[in-house]
Formats: C-alpha cells, structure tokens, sequence
C-alpha cells in the first residue's frame, strides 16, 4: 500500500467515518427505485439486478479500493456508478428516486478534492443528465435535480471551507497559547531562581546583621572568662608560694581562706561563661546547617530555642522573651528556610518594641508559644509593640513594602516568609491592636511522630 500524506490520511480518516451513514442512505435510495417498479415485474427484477450490482460494488469501493488507491478510488467509483446507471435507468423507464443519487453523491462527494475530482462529479452529472434527456425525460427533473446537487455541494464546500479556517485559527491558537506556556515557564523558573537567590541574599543579610550582636554575645562571657581566670592565676601563684614557703604567717599574710572560699566561684563563672560560648555558637551551627535544601524532619521547639539565641543582640535591650512549649509533633520541611521565617518575626518583634518605647529604659515583652492543633504545628510571635495600622495591613505582605527606616530592612522578610510557609502547605497570618501589640500566626502541617518538650532551656539573654 503506497505512502500517504497527511491530507491523504484525513481523507480517509473521513471516509472511514461516514461509511456506514453513506451506506445506509445508497441502501434506502435503491430501496425507493426499486419500490417504485412495483407491479411491473420486467422493470422490478431489471431494478432489483442492477442495484444488486451497485450496492455491493460500492461498499468493495470503500473498504477496498478507496484504502488503496484514496482519492483516486472517487474517479473509479463515479464513472462505474455513471455507466451502469445509465444503462439500467434507461431499462427502467428512468423513475423520479433515480435522481435522488445526484444530490446524494454531491453531500458524500470528498469536499477536499481538487478540481480533477470536482470536475469528475461534473462530469457524471452531466452523463447522466444528458442520457435521461436523449431517452425521452423531461429536462425538468435533471435540471432541478441537477442544479440541486450542485447547491448541496457548494455549501458543504463552503461549510468545510469554514471549518478548515476554524482549524487553521485553533492551530494557531494552539501554537500561540504553547509559546505563551513555554514563555511563563521561563519566567517562573526565573522567578523561583531570584527568590532562590533573594532568600540567600536575606539569610546573608540577616546574618551581617546579626554578626556584631554575635561578636558582642561571644566577647562578653569571654572577658569575664578572662579576668576570673587572671584571678584564678594570681591566686594560684600566690598558693605556690605560700607552699614553698609553709610558714604559718606567710598563709596568714596572703588571706589563704579568701582564696579557698573564692577560687571556686571564680571557676564557676569561667565554666558558665564557656557554657555560654558554647550555646551561641552551637546555635550559629544549627543555624548554618538548617540552610541545606533537602526537606528532614524538624524539631520545631528546638528550632525555636536555637534561633532565639541567634537572635539574642535584637531583642535583649529592649524586651523580655517568654517561650511556652507545647508537645509537638515534627514537620518535614526544609529546616533553613523555617527558620528564617522564625528569625524574621523575632527580630520584626524585637524592632517593633523597640520603636514603641524609644531610647527610654522601659522594656517590652516577646511572648513565643508553640502548640498542636488540628494536626498543625502553630507557632505564634507575640509583642508588645505599637501595632499595626488598619490602612497598611493589607499590605504587610507585598514585596518591598516597609514601614522601617532605610536600614533595617527591605521590605522582603514578610513577604517571603509567607511565601516559605505557604510552599510548605501552611499558612502565616497576623493580628494585631494599635497600641497593644501584634501577633503573626505560623501553621504547618505535622507528621504524626509526637515530640515531648524535652529539656530546651531558654536562652540565657532572654532574662537579661
């Protein structure tokens, strides 16, 4: 079987459709020039004969030669059809359903087909019109008959003519609609690669930020590490000396029991300053290692603690932090990016106070609780700020938006932090009274492993 074109293809993808609705309208035509022979049985069996022949002949048509030869099978099937006809019509008499075929092979005819094809239906038309005339027919009935199947074809032509343009419009649609995706992919690949991007860049800034807080958090507990230890010193040398000397009056004269009573407390506080060390820079760790993209199980109590310490030189000159844990269960996220979002609120927090009470003593309170409800994991900011005004709230979450001075900040924390929390399947929300205090809401979705509290100690500066 030859090669087809895609054109060639539709013809017979349409072919192969109609046929049984083609073939049961030639049945029911032939039934009808069959019955109107009734009663005169030389013209019946001659009928009956005749379409016996053509019937069969038309349905090899389809389902043999026209897979076959295709378009070509259209110039066979209307000259056999156009020859045989005319020779039994013309037995027949030439009764009134013979013309039904000329409009019926018009509505069937391949309305594709090019002008040789066209010019074939023409053409047995005219075959046939021109026997019945010669045979003694009126013209009446091949002109009307004629001319109605030439309107027939003109509009199916011109409907499929529509169609095709409609096809044509939709493909081009299609193809413009495809650009426009191939178009917003990049762009959102764009975009999720900035906000990639923008979030480190925050992360940075937000650990620049905090970099003098932390210097200043380490060399704290490390100059009183410093002095007690020079105690420490003195008092041990002077002991040496008191050993190598052993008289009694030369204990007595370096107060040996100060020494005794007060070396230990010395060390106590070296110890608790080291403890200190140790808790900032174990949470500068925690911190760090959070930041890896792969989505782990997440204590979030922990994750609180950890970042409260990170955040300790925001907040400690202007609030007290209060934390209340509940048991929780874990969330599988991407740990980094949490607590982000959590450093984001405590330092908001921390900066809200701070532009309530100003450069006075006075101090405000943080108020941070974790809890389990419905399956969530809620961990709720509370501060004692200003609050919000009612005409900004709506825009708290747009990108850029600030209220703070040019400084300390760029308008991005909020508006990515909700951005995090909804990519997780959670949500962030906020509350807030004018001249009492805001409240930002954080909910995601736990697992079903239950964590207790355990034993997270608050940080150190918090009672500061």
């Amino acid at each position: 079987m030859p090669s087809r074109s895609s054109d060639e293809r539709r013809y017979l993808e349409v072919q192969r459709r109609l046929a049984p609705v083609t073939q049961w309208g030639a049945l029911a035509i032939c039934v009808m020039i069959v019955g109107s022979t009734w009663g005169d049985w030389r013209r019946f069996t001659i009928a009956v004969v005749l379409h016996a022949i053509l019937f069969p002949l038309n349905v090899m048509c389809d389902r043999v030669v026209v897979p076959w030869l295709g378009r070509r099978a259209e110039v066979v099937r209307v000259f056999v059809n156009g020859v045989v006809s005319v020779i039994g019509y013309q037995m027949i008499g030439w009764p009134v359903p013979v013309w039904f075929w000329l409009p019926f092979n018009a509505l069937t005819f391949e309305q594709f087909a090019t002008k040789t094809w066209v010019s074939a239906l023409v053409a047995m038309c005219a075959i046939q019109d021109v026997a019945a005339i010669i045979c003694g027919v009126s013209a009446l009935y091949p002109i009307a008959f004629t001319a109605v199947a030439l309107i027939a074809y003109k509009i199916g032509d011109a409907r499929l003519a529509i169609i095709r343009d409609m096809f044509v419009e939709a493909e081009e649609q299609r193809d413009e609609l495809e650009r426009a995706h191939r178009d917003l992919q990049i762009q959102v690949e764009a975009r999720e690669r900035a906000e990639i991007e923008l979030r480190q860049a925050q992360k940075l800034e937000a650990i620049g930020r905090l970099a003098s807080g932390v210097a200043h958090e380490i060399n704290t507990p490390m100059q009183f590490i410093g002095d007690n230890l020079q105690f420490v010193t003195d008092g041990v040398t002077e002991l040496l000396q008191l050993a190598n000397a052993a008289p009694p009056e030369a204990a007595e004269a370096a107060d040996l029991p100060y020494l005794q009573d007060n070396m230990p407390t010395a060390l106590e506080h070296a110890a608790d300053g080291v403890r200190r060390v140790a808790a900032i820079v174990r949470s500068m760790k925690q911190f760090a290692h959070s930041g890896e993209a792969s989505v782990s199980s997440l204590d979030m109590n922990e994750t609180i603690a950890n970042t409260l310490v990170i955040a300790a030189h925001e907040y400690k000159l202007v609030a007290q932090v209060e934390t209340h844990y509940g048991a929780l269960r874990p969330v599988e996220c991407r740990g980094g990016e949490i607590a982000q979002v959590l450093l984001n609120l405590i330092v908001n927090a921390a900066h809200a106070i701070a532009d309530r009470v100003g450069t006075s003593k006075e101090r405000g309170r943080i108020t941070i609780t974790s809890s389990l409800v419905d399956n969530d994991v809620v961990v709720a900011v509370t501060d004692t700020g200003g609050g919000i005004p009612e005409e900004i709230r709506d825009r708290i979450f747009e990108p850029f938006f600030t209220t703070k001075e040019v400084g300390r900040g760029t308008g991005q924390g909020l508006a990515i932090s909700r951005a995090v929390i909804e990519r997780h399947g959670g949500k962030l929300s906020f509350t807030s009274e004018l001249g009492v205090g805001t409240t930002f809401e954080m909910r995601l979705p736990a697992t079903r492993v239950r964590l207790s509290t355990g034993d997270i100690v608050a940080p150190l500066s918090s009672a500061a």
